[in-house]
């Protein structure tokens, strides 16, 4: 089966560049038999930070077929050591070099017709590729995904907006995250073009946006936010507005929505390939709290706990080293809790009890805890997110510290700033003598948070 064809359609627009499909597959094609020839089914390690470059050696990964295992730029080389070792991966495809991406030489006329260079694969049940997710635990899990997932996926998305030739897609969200990667698949698949703006900053975003009259973004709900408060007017070509990530600010969605801004909330995570479930809001105010309806062949169903069970072809193939969450004849339990309303609208009631998710990003909140409390001056740690209209949920730490100790919440940050990336660093901070607790030791979650509330009054 073909997945994508060489033509002289428009495949990427940046800044510094266009590309045809026939141009960046072949280039693809020609970096693969000179780096990839000898391996075949082998993991490899990409982890570019030039989203331009990412597509090609994604290509290029593919065309041998091997293995891209997706890492985020931002983990630190302690997590890379650990993944490595622990996927057992031999092969590593740092970032691809000026000469490799250079136009020169790269289609010539003894490869023959343009479909020389169409990228195929034998079956969809092909391991497609491996990206990373926070789980339940501070180490982030491998997530394996076949193309028979990616394009049902595509078709998920195709059954909420029908997708037409000569269309845009906004890369509006980083690509090493699912929502970002499955951007360039459906567009790549489609036969459509991708624009990638100068940075993923709200204002880069909509210039971007506005200039190549890109018909689709996807955005998280803090990008959405910056939109509305800076009053941005989009050109009538923009179909849809895909918002996921996390809680939205519902009166926020009402604002775009009175702006004349289509939106379509979607539902999601890296173990389904994205959005699995979503709908139309303009269209369903009444429906704004919810996530949406199940997209194509997606089934749902609320378990005796509360959790969103889920059956797709959409579905991971499985974690990678660790037990799976498939229960009852191939349900997956998403540990998200929800209901289900009588016309079959999703609704999630709460996040994984130790997950949020802020600005898009998942944040474990145990792993959070495990970072403070690695300060010297501190017994305890509890984090939790609060809801806020530009970020979706912040994130918030209540700490205890040593008796006789003084510090302060600036110097907190400064200390957790040397040990962890940015948007897991608390935007907020409160010193607490002691948590409530059980008689089991447990923390009395609904207890701390009106302690911490009333401090804020």
């Amino acid at each position: 089966m073909v997945l994508f064809q060489a033509n002289n359609d428009t495949a990427i627009i940046s800044n510094e560049k266009e590309s045809t499909y026939l141009e960046i597959l072949s280039k693809a094609k020609s970096i693969s038999d000179r780096l990839f020839k000898r391996l075949k089914n082998e993991r490899i390690i990409t982890s570019n930070t030039s989203p331009y470059d990412f597509i090609i050696s994604l290509l290029s990964i593919w065309f041998s077929g091997n293995i891209p295992v997706i890492i985020n730029p931002n983990f630190t080389t302690a997590q890379r050591i650990e993944l490595i070792k622990e996927l057992d991966i031999n092969n590593i495809f740092n970032e691809i070099t000026k000469d490799d991406i250079s136009d020169s030489g790269e289609i010539t006329n003894s490869l023959g017709n343009s479909f020389d260079f169409d990228l195929k694969f034998n079956s969809t049940k092909d391991n497609a590729l491996i990206l990373f997710t926070s789980g339940s635990t501070s180490k982030p899990k491998a997530v394996e995904l076949t193309f028979a997932n990616l394009i049902n996926n595509f078709h998920c998305i195709n059954s909420l907006v029908p997708i037409k030739n000569n269309e845009k897609f906004g890369l509006t969200l980083p690509f090493y995250h699912i929502g970002g990667f499955q951007i360039i698949f459906r567009a790549l698949f489609s036969g459509n073009t991708i624009v990638i703006p100068e940075t993923f900053k709200s204002e880069d975003i909509f210039n971007s946006t506005q200039s190549h009259s890109i018909n689709y973004i996807s955005l998280v709900s803090k990008t959405l936010f910056d939109f509305i408060e800076s009053d941005y007017q989009f050109h009538a070509g923009l179909k849809a507005i895909f918002l996921g990530g996390g809680f939205p600010n519902n009166s926020i969605v009402k604002k775009a929505i009175e702006k004349g801004i289509n939106i379509y909330k979607v539902y999601g995570s890296t173990e389904t390939t994205s959005m699995i479930a979503g709908f139309f809001c303009n269209n369903f105010l009444d429906k704004i709290d919810s996530a949406g309806l199940p997209l194509f062949d997606v089934k749902i169903k609320i378990d005796k706990d509360g959790h969103i069970l889920l059956k797709s072809d959409s579905l991971m193939k499985g974690y990678i080293n660790y037990p799976n969450s498939y229960q009852d004849k191939e349900w997956f339990n998403t540990f998200d809790y929800g209901h289900i309303d009588s016309d079959g609208y999703l609704y999630i009631d709460s996040r994984r009890e130790d997950m949020i998710v802020s600005g898009g990003e998942n944040i474990n909140l145990l792993e959070i805890n495990n970072i403070i409390d690695a300060h010297p001056s501190i017994i305890s740690t509890f984090s939790f997110g609060k809801e806020d209209a530009k970020w979706g949920q912040i994130l918030c730490s209540a700490v205890i510290l040593k008796n006789g100790i003084c510090l302060t919440e600036e110097e907190l940050k400064d200390y957790l700033k040397k040990q962890t990336i940015s948007y897991k660093i608390p935007k907020r901070i409160f010193f607490l003598e002691k948590f409530p607790q059980t008689e089991l030791g447990k923390i009395k979650r609904e207890e701390l948070l009106q302690i911490i509330d009333s401090y804020e009054q």
